[in-house]
């Protein structure tokens, strides 16, 4: 559908609508794909010049459906999209979110207008919005990067990062660097970090009441699994509350998926699975940039300590099994055994799933200090299905995201 003529400004025109949202929702998954394709292969130009087509086609789409005065955004961040493509900018992760974030706010503002309800950016807002884009062409580098956390504020309030004490972490110069992965420790701080952290007795019982949530049948073993893990966690500044967030999402997984993989054992190999990162050497945990070849191979290793040390009982088994198996993937570029899809349990990869969520949720917030929004770590996920997760986990993850997380606030 394209744009062919002007309308008066509200004059909706309701016969277009269904195509238009149907273009839209297209729009939006098309986005979607090019944007992370574009953080691997940032200079291809042919990527480049169709996210610029989608954005374009979508404001002249706003235009003939009679909604031009949602247009402003849509018009900054093709004028954004031109200077990358003529060289004036270099497209990075903040682009991707900024570009992410406006489609959606530009799809929540379409809805509030058809349902007469309030825009979810005021006029005031969109105007300081395209005023801090207008401006990063030409802005310093240290200006650029105060311009692009005002505008992902702006958008997205929960994507700031804050301290301790609750004020708005900066972005600073000295933060960029590049997107942490397994092979880089995280170097920024976790996005939540409370300041009064659970005893190991509090932490317990907040493990064991989530278990007994999914009807787990609490015994001395879970207890004594469930009493080491804020002493795991307490080894790393960036790793606190992540094993009670992880267990309610595989929970939910498992649950959802008709209970496949028991869950006791789903529930003790959450909680441990990590347990060979904590005997790693200290220095290797908070380490700043990428690691040593050494240094990767003690990483890659931990899988198989976790494994060895659980695998004592043979009652934990599967749950050992699991352990060995988190970091495998569908196309067997994972770790230890570099296992293929049919050969991974399935607790390993509701794991997988889990694990990545919580990293681009919580303890591994990207160069810019700004937490990556919800709505991208549901596309990173989505955009790996068959080759590092499991397709039919991941819709099942979609299902259980939908209904728990649809906002920031909504995180476990």
């Amino acid at each position: 559908m394209a744009a062919s003529k002007e309308v008066i400004e509200d004059d909706i025109q309701y016969e277009s609508l269904e195509d238009f949202f149907q273009d839209f929702r297209e729009a939006n998954e098309s986005c979607e794909v090019i944007l992370i394709d574009l953080e691997h292969r940032p200079e291809d130009v042919d990527l480049l010049n169709g996210l610029f087509r989608v954005v374009h086609t979508t404001k002249g789409n706003l235009i003939y459906v009679g909604l031009s005065s949602i247009t402003p955004l849509m018009q900054s961040l093709e004028d954004l999209l031109d200077y990358i493509r003529n060289g004036h900018l270099q497209y990075d992760s903040i682009l991707c979110d900024v570009i992410l974030l406006s489609l959606d706010k530009t799809k929540q503002m379409v809805e509030a207008k058809l349902n007469q309800s309030e825009s979810p950016l005021s006029e005031e807002t969109v105007d300081k919005i395209c005023g801090d884009i207008n401006l990063i062409v030409d802005a310093s580098p240290e200006k650029r990067l105060e311009l692009f956390n005002d505008v992902l504020r702006l958008l997205d309030p929960s994507a700031c990062l804050r301290d301790a004490t609750g004020e708005q972490v900066m972005v600073s110069q000295e933060n960029v660097g590049d997107e942490p992965s397994d092979e880089t420790v995280a170097s920024t701080p976790p996005s939540t970090q409370p300041l009064n952290q659970p005893t190991i007795e509090e932490y317990q019982s907040q493990l064991i009441e989530m278990m007994e949530k999914y009807d787990i049948e609490i015994d001395e073993d879970i207890r004594y699994f469930a009493s080491l893990v804020k002493p795991l966690e307490d080894r790393s500044r960036y790793w606190h509350g992540r094993a009670l967030r992880q267990l309610f999402v595989c929970l939910e997984m498992n649950r959802e998926m008709g209970s496949p993989v028991n869950e006791a054992q789903l529930a003790v190999a959450v909680m441990l699975h990590d347990i060979g990162m904590s005997f790693m050497p200290l220095e290797m945990l908070d380490k700043k940039g990428p690691l040593t070849s050494c240094e990767l191979k003690i990483l890659h290793y931990h899988p198989d300590s976790g494994y060895l040390l659980l695998n004592e009982s043979a009652r934990w088994h599967d749950a050992a099994i699991i352990i060995r198996q988190h970091h495998e993937q569908m196309d067997g570029s994972g770790y230890p055994c570099h296992l293929h899809q049919g050969e991974i349990c399935d607790g390993a990869k509701i794991i997988s799933i889990a694990d990545t969520f919580e990293a681009r949720t919580h303890e591994r917030a990207h160069h810019t200090l700004l937490k990556r929004p919800l709505m991208r770590c549901k596309v990173e996920i989505n955009n790996y299905k068959g080759t590092q997760f499991d397709e039919q986990w991941v819709d099942i993850f979609n299902k259980i995201a939908e209904v728990h997380f649809k906002s920031e606030e909504n995180l476990p």
